[in-house]
């Protein structure tokens, strides 16, 4: 059964509300004027789906709109690429909103529990072709793998779906060939990260 694509899927009223407090702050800093903060509010008080409310924002600043896939931006993607060993990104880091993971045999962990999310959407795209490719998070990050497709290798998301808007959203794409795509929270101990 193949996944919807997150622009048709439903908005809740916490997303309208998220959409809500971007477009009131766009007018509070000149944005945007009177009218158009009306003419929008209206359209995103009537969005059904992302894409009607990915519309009322498109060109705006859009710091943590949840579901939104993220804007382009104009630094390079932060390529990894395990090949044959293992690569751990840890410790303090600002994530980019786009990174490119690779992995031939190796184990590609990313620890986003001490980063900074300043773009607040993250696209992964994902390739574990025998290898496996981690993403710990801490609580308030959410995971999207609705994308990733697999043949022999797997996808485990072990976070759940939040009830509240998240302070930041990693949305993977990509394959997990014979590999596995795994994203979780981290283990109580920290020396078994």
């Amino acid at each position: 059964m193949t996944q919807p694509d997150r622009r048709s899927m439903r908005a809740s009223d916490s997303d309208r509300e998220v959409a809500v407090k971007i477009l009131n702050q766009a007018h509070s800093e000149g944005r945007i004027t009177l009218s158009e903060l009306d003419e929008r509010l209206a359209a995103a008080y009537a969005a059904v789906t992302y894409a009607d409310l990915d519309v009322v924002v498109a060109d705006l600043p859009v710091p943590r709109m949840p579901g939104a896939v993220p804007a382009p931006s104009s630094a390079q993607p932060l390529r990894l690429n395990a090949g044959f060993s293992d690569i751990k990104r840890d410790g303090f880091w600002k994530v980019p909103n786009h990174i490119v993971a690779s992995t031939a045999m190796g184990t590609l962990k990313l620890d986003f529990t001490e980063a900074e999310f300043p773009y607040g959407q993250v696209l992964v795209e994902a390739s574990a072709n025998m290898g496996d490719i981690v993403l710990i998070v801490p609580e308030g990050v959410t995971v999207s793998t609705d994308e990733v497709k697999t043949s022999m290798g797997s996808v485990k998301n072990k976070l759940g779906y939040a009830a509240s808007p998240a302070e930041a959203t990693i949305r993977v794409t990509g394959s997990a060939g014979m590999g596995n795509v795994v994203a979780r929270y981290p283990r109580k101990w920290r020396f078994m990260r």
